[in-house]
């Protein structure tokens, strides 16, 4: 992660591509880094953003935003990957109490993306952590490093990177809980096999 935040410049990446496209169920519309300040203005709802369905997946690299879900209200710190809807009831923000909160995030809408991300969200909730080297985190970076050296060569390179962002996504929170939950000598008779193949 530290060699991408290195030259990472602080923006939003639209991913461009062309009018007429073949009609693919993931796609990344768009990506970037921030770091928000005291003061600024920085407040999202989910029903005020308009009635296009989409996710965004937000990972804290430092600071502290708030994310308000359903009622509850949560601290995203860093290595939280915050994992949203819309439309839906929720609202993310700098709170008045936090100097700044740096992130990456991935905009991603297809029929495909909304249907893995709302299993994900009943599974795991909004919040998942994820370690600053796991495969999630990377694909992010990578796809920042993309946009911002170029661009995606086509529709298919950015379907490939958001259906990409999303299995690993739910290979890290969702396989991780599954594996965890098997008895103790089946872990380690799969552990053996997987070392011993």
């Amino acid at each position: 992660m530290q060699r991408h935040l290195n030259h990472l410049a602080q923006g939003l990446y639209p991913i461009v591509l062309p009018r007429v496209r073949p009609p693919l169920h993931a796609m990344l519309t768009s990506c970037g880094h921030q770091t928000v300040y005291r003061g600024a203005d920085y407040d999202w709802h989910g029903r005020q953003r308009g009635a296009s369905e989409f996710a965004v997946l937000q990972y804290t690299l430092a600071g502290r935003g708030r994310l308000c879900y359903e009622g509850r209200e949560m601290d995203l710190r860093a290595g939280d990957a915050m994992l949203v809807c819309i439309p839906h009831d929720h609202r993310y923000y700098l709170p008045g109490d936090s100097a700044d909160w740096q992130f990456v995030y991935a905009c991603l809408s297809g029929r495909e993306i909304m249907r893995v991300c709302r299993e994900l969200l009943l599974r795991c909730g909004p919040i998942i952590h994820l370690d600053p080297a796991s495969k999630p985190v990377e694909i992010m970076f990578e796809a920042i490093d993309t946009a911002t050296g170029g661009g995606f060569t086509s529709p298919y390179t950015a379907s490939a990177a958001a259906y990409g962002l999303v299995m690993s996504l739910l290979e890290e929170a969702v396989g991780a809980a599954s594996a965890a939950r098997l008895p103790v000598p089946v872990r380690r008779a799969c552990d053996y096999c997987r070392a011993n193949f």
